[in-house]
């Protein structure tokens, strides 16, 4: 066993008791925002260890709002739910506007748990304007509107629709090849862009659409209809980059996330409140960008943005994990499938904490600290999204990291297990034997 591989077995807290979250609720403090992350868009432990903290940051440190890189519209009617008064009864019908790819991101049993006690905690809570928000940090039906594209493609150009399934799934950090451009894209652009970008701005004409009067009692509700005037003058921008350059099209994304989160920030100073946010969303996304090399090619993120408006009042919780199983899919807009998540590579983050034979730890980063400084050298670090390619993992799931400078805290889980999607499929069925799941809570 190497010195640093000692080193982290020392100063890990095992995340195996009640009490085990005890050091993030101290590292976070009188934090304003908390930023969870997650390895995967697919696998159990991360959702239930954010539930976790979340709970815990809602019942002992007074955070009030739940915002997840999810559409707005779709969260909204989530919103409408756990704060009431709604028109639906059950979790599951309140989740019933996540129909679009990939929908088992939001449509699964840990998130449905969460939405079932969000609504029993927000019944105790009598005065309305006190009780937790969820909200979607994205923009409005970015997934109904990839669907949509998708389909105009499939019905007149079946090339462009295989290089928008490349494209989009770049988007989501995995590619078969290290640039997946190519002339296709500009008969795209002559024959496709302009017409789907000037319909889909049309359909942003009207997102009050969307809203019924249950909802304007609740802080989503007003916020939705002020908010509604930026989606609407930003989406057109952000659509046509989403065909043209992926850096400046997840930079808008990014961009766009932040600016909806001060916009609510600002929204709830001008009630005279504060707003606590817990965010839910991916590594990629939550982890300060300036400490990879996504970051150095011109990339930046939620992350970054956040620590620089907000300081120390922000903390960034990434997860990482070795191996197991994940809900995810071989091409955008697949199928959701159980897939086996390959051993981490040697030189990575994974494989280092894989190394320490615990199966579930966590790591805090502090200034003055050896640990912190041994894991400021850059490593690989991986990342999976809705889409998971296997047979180039190396190129399209790693890329150079420094984690002490990227996250205040990582939770590694060293084996994991694929969500279940509330629509169990044939495909997701048939793709993994569910004997081979670990027995993990």
């Amino acid at each position: 066993m190497s010195p640093l591989v000692e080193d982290i077995r020392a100063q890990a807290y095992q995340l195996d008791g009640p009490q085990a979250l005890n050091p993030l609720l101290g590292l976070i403090g009188d934090a304003q925002l908390v930023l969870l992350g997650a390895a995967t868009h697919g696998t159990h432990e991360s959702f239930r260890k954010r539930m976790e903290i979340t709970q815990r940051l809602i019942t002992e440190k007074g955070f009030n709002i739940v915002a997840a890189d999810a559409d707005w519209p779709e969260l909204y009617r989530v919103n409408q739910y756990v704060t009431g008064p709604s028109a639906d009864t059950t979790p599951l019908a309140a989740l019933g506007n996540f129909q679009h790819f990939p929908a088992w991101t939001w449509r699964n049993r840990d998130f449905l748990d969460f939405v079932g006690w969000l609504k029993q905690h927000n019944e105790a809570v009598r005065i309305p304007r006190e009780r937790v928000e969820c909200v979607g940090l994205d923009l409005y039906g970015l997934r109904s509107t990839v669907a949509k594209v998708m389909q105009a493609l499939h019905e007149n150009d079946i090339d462009a629709e295989h290089w928008a399934r490349t494209r989009f799934a770049s988007f989501d950090h995995a590619a078969e090849v290290p640039h997946p451009y190519d002339p296709v894209m500009l008969d795209i652009e002559r024959s496709h862009i302009n017409q789907m970008v000037a319909q889909l701005a049309e359909q942003m004409r009207a997102p009050r659409d969307r809203l019924d009067g249950t909802g304007r009692e609740s802080m989503a509700g007003q916020f939705y209809l002020e908010h509604s005037n930026r989606i609407i003058r930003s989406a057109e921008l952000y659509y046509r980059s989403l065909f043209e350059e992926r850096i400046s099209s997840w930079n808008l994304h990014e961009e766009h996330m932040l600016g909806t989160l001060s916009a609510l920030i600002e929204f709830y100073r001008m009630r005279q409140q504060q707003a606590k946010v817990v965010v839910w969303s991916h590594n990629a996304h939550i982890g300060d960008s300036r400490a990879t090399q996504l970051g150095a090619a011109g990339e930046w993120n939620i992350g970054e943005l956040v620590r620089e408006l907000y300081g120390d009042k922000a903390v960034l919780v990434g997860f990482t994990t070795h191996h197991g199983t994940v809900t995810a899919t071989t091409e955008w807009d697949g199928p959701a499938q159980q897939m086996q998540i390959r051993p981490a590579v040697l030189g990575s983050y994974e494989a280092l904490f894989h190394d320490t034979a615990m199966p579930a730890f966590m790591l805090t980063f502090g200034p003055d600290d050896d640990l912190t400084d041994a894991l400021y050298q850059p490593r690989l670090e991986r990342a999976i999204g809705a889409v998971y390619l296997t047979s180039t993992e190396r190129l399209s799931h790693y890329f150079q990291a420094r984690l002490s400078a990227q996250f205040n805290a990582v939770l590694h889980f060293d084996q994991t297990r694929a969500i279940e999607p509330l629509e169990r499929t044939v495909q997701w069925d048939q793709s993994e034997p569910r004997e081979q799941y670990p027995h993990a809570a």
